[in-house]
């Protein structure tokens, strides 16, 4: 599955054969910043729906999954 930057980069590559202004770098952090919003609502999402759970067990893989997503997102502010 594509991210929103990897399709805009792709329609404007067909759509001007090049596209002159737009550098490597630029696309490459543009896709981590995606990413690292993507991760953020996921977070935000699970943290929400914790409060909807009254089985322990599946509120406890929750808290590890949101555990890990934070552990990843701490990765995009230390590069």
């Amino acid at each position: 599955m594509k991210t929103a930057v990897e399709w805009l980069i792709e329609e404007l590559e067909k759509e001007y054969n090049s596209f002159p202004l737009l550098r490597a770098e630029d696309c490459i952090k543009a896709i981590e910043m995606e990413k690292e919003q993507e991760l953020k609502i996921k977070i935000q999402c699970f943290k929400e729906s914790l409060q909807f759970i009254d089985d322990n067990y599946m509120v406890e893989l929750l808290n590890i999954r949101i555990y890990n997503m934070e552990q990843e997102l701490e990765t995009f502010k230390s590069e």
